[in-house]
């Protein structure tokens, strides 16, 4: 799951990754699987999604580095921070999301190489 957030005028975006596992269900994504979520190129509000829920993950340690943009026009305008502790998925939930994102089955960026990027891993110290 990709929580993006953008500048005002769309020229820089930070970006955290939540990674998800099949495991029990998640109570986080609940809320977001009962809504109307909309198709490909439709907007609209879904309802608020506890970040809260996340905490375990959100803590870190997280991989971050500077990228693209995942659809075109790929621009490089993204601070990533990919949550290196997964959160669960249930298989039911995974059905839904396959379903109501069937569009976007394929359609995944091919990894591209790391050329003059550094990734660095985050650990919090406690």
């Amino acid at each position: 799951m990709h929580i993006v957030n953008l500048n005002e005028n769309g020229t820089a975006a930070a970006v955290v990754g939540v990674l998800f596992k099949l495991g029990q269900k998640n109570m986080c994504l609940e809320t977001v699987l009962a809504a109307n979520m909309p198709r490909a190129g439709c907007k609209t509000f879904i309802g608020d999604l506890d970040l809260g829920c996340f905490g375990t993950q959100l803590k870190g340690p997280y991989w971050s580095y500077q990228g693209s943009l995942t659809t075109p026009p790929c621009s490089e305008i993204v601070k990533w921070n990919v949550l290196k502790r997964h959160a669960t998925i249930s298989q039911g939930q995974l059905k839904v999301l396959a379903q109501r994102f069937s569009f976007a089955l394929g359609n995944n960026r091919d990894v591209q190489k790391l050329y003059h990027r550094s990734v660095t891993l985050t650990v919090p110290v406690y």
